[in-house]
């Protein structure tokens, strides 16, 4: 068989305070066929590919990649030239047998609501009706009837932090396959639940309802099953919480699967309903505790597109005159080529963040000491790659050490300090501009993890997020929109 592999990778926070243009995507890295030979974590997967194919005697083909880190919505200008280099291949005379793409599903563009369901659209038109086209989906997506209804199969990470990409990436590709073959036939079914939220997987009741998904691929005939988180900072038509199913040439039992599924949980909707204290209230929780306290900057998540130049928490901190404080990391490249030009052993005045948008807050005006200067600080993402911060500086105020980079990333891992010469274990509180895929490397040696709402910061309010083109009747706007309370 003849396989290609491609993709386009990107999260748009629409209320982010800048676009995604081709810069940010040159610096997030454009592969064009040797994607399987980089060092990201995408790399890994597409090499994931190549080698199963190869392993099976495919011929195996490997289109453009490109990823950028989240922001605001993507230029038209971009988004178009990449998508049709993306998809250029696959109007070549000899057709492709299958066709895998590597998607996050919540990428918004000038003009584009719904770039997958665009690329799906555009693929299946150039591949026709007898090529097998199917997709990687990260659960922060925007489920479309245009991403179903123009892919054979869509399988959507399940975890939170996404630690089981290697796993949904094999499990495309044998899919994929027996799709071909003839082996299998699956018929998709959607259910909206109505809700939006925020849905850590490592504990209850998340963890039970993952492992649902996982029961229920075992039942005799189930392809695929997944929960769509959705992504609350993507003004989508398509945005929320949704369940997905392939049941092999039953569409009825697909359906009948997403609808018991969906109400699952619907029905554990108030328990998953994330309640973020203040800076004040989670350092009061952190004080009365021993060991590391770990909290989590989530509304100035890199991750989710925020600019992670809020210094909220720090200030916060320096306030009641805190001591063993490590926070990162922030972005600001002005301050961090200044401090890396000064050196280590420096004390220089600088004025620190609060520089992209309203959620940025005020920026900080600190007397600080260079501790150390690393021209590329590199960090893991869950073993499967690294990503970097570029030139970042490790600066030392009144007992708080923190770093400042200048590229934006969120922490991953406890490398990203260890790497600047930080010890955390001498840390009683670490502040992490992070959303949840810190939790791998920090889980097992914090004492407590706190999700935190700082000052300025948007989105945390999930009843409250100004969306304008998706309609509102979604929990926790309402409370039962379903009705399945009376």
């Amino acid at each position: 068989m003849r396989i290609f592999a491609a993709g386009i990778s990107a999260e748009t926070n629409c209320f982010a305070p800048f676009p995604t243009g081709m810069g940010a995507f040159e610096g997030g890295g454009i592969w064009r066929g040797n994607c399987s030979a980089s060092a990201g974590p995408m790399g890994r997967f597409f090499a994931q590919w190549r080698l199963l194919a190869e392993q099976e005697g495919h011929r195996f083909t490997e289109g453009l990649f490109a990823a950028a880190l989240p922001a605001g919505p993507i230029t038209r200008q971009a988004y178009e030239a990449l998508r049709d280099e993306m998809l250029a291949p696959l109007q070549g005379e000899e057709p492709f047998d299958i066709v895998l793409l590597m998607l996050h599903g919540a990428m918004i563009a000038d003009g584009y609501d719904d770039c997958e369901g665009d690329i799906l659209a555009r693929a299946r038109q150039a591949c026709g009706p007898s090529t097998t086209v199917g997709a990687v989906l990260d659960p922060h997506c925007h489920l479309s009837v245009a991403m179903v209804s123009h892919s054979d199969l869509l399988v959507v990470s399940r975890e939170y932090p996404h630690t089981d990409y290697p796993e949904r990436v094999q499990q495309l590709f044998e899919a994929c396959l027996r799709i071909h073959r003839g082996e299998i036939a699956p018929r998709p079914a959607v259910f909206d639940c109505r809700m939006i939220g925020f849905f850590p997987t490592g504990t209850e009741p998340m963890a039970g309802f993952v492992a649902r998904l996982s029961e229920a691929e075992r039942e005799p005939g189930i392809v695929a099953a997944a929960f769509i988180h959705g992504f609350e900072l993507g003004d989508s038509p398509d945005l929320g919480c949704k369940t997905l199913v392939y049941a092999d040439a039953d569409a009825d039992r697909a359906q009948q699967l997403a609808e018991r599924l969906g109400h699952d949980i619907y029905r554990l909707r108030r328990d998953l309903l994330p309640r973020f204290p203040s800076a004040e209230e989670a350092l009061d929780i952190a004080l009365a505790g021993a060991g590391m306290q770990v909290l989590a900057d989530v509304g100035d998540n890199p991750g989710a597109g925020a600019a992670a130049d809020n210094m909220g928490l720090l200030r916060a901190c320096l306030a009641r005159g805190l001591r063993q404080v490590v926070a990162g990391h922030y972005w600001d490249p002005m301050v961090a080529s200044l401090c890396a030009e000064a050196g280590p052993g420096a004390r220089l005045p600088v004025r620190v963040g609060g520089k992209s948008g309203p959620a940025s807050g005020m920026p900080l005006d600190l007397n600080v000491e260079v501790r150390s200067v690393v021209q590329d600080l590199r960090q893991s993402v869950f073993g499967q790659g690294e990503v970097s911060n570029g030139l970042s500086v490790s600066l030392a105020c009144e007992g708080v050490e923190f770093v400042v980079c200048s590229q934006r990333h969120q922490v991953f891992d406890r490398e990203a300090f260890a790497r600047m010469g930080i010890d955390l274990s001498r840390a009683h509180i670490v502040l992490l501009k992070s959303g949840q895929h810190f939790l791998h490397s920090f889980g097992p040696v914090a004492s407590r993890v706190l999700y935190v709402r700082a000052p300025d910061t948007i989105g945390l309010d999930l009843a409250d997020i100004p969306h304008r083109k998706r309609d509102l009747d979604y929990f926790p706007r309402l409370d039962d929109p379903l009705g399945l309370d009376a």
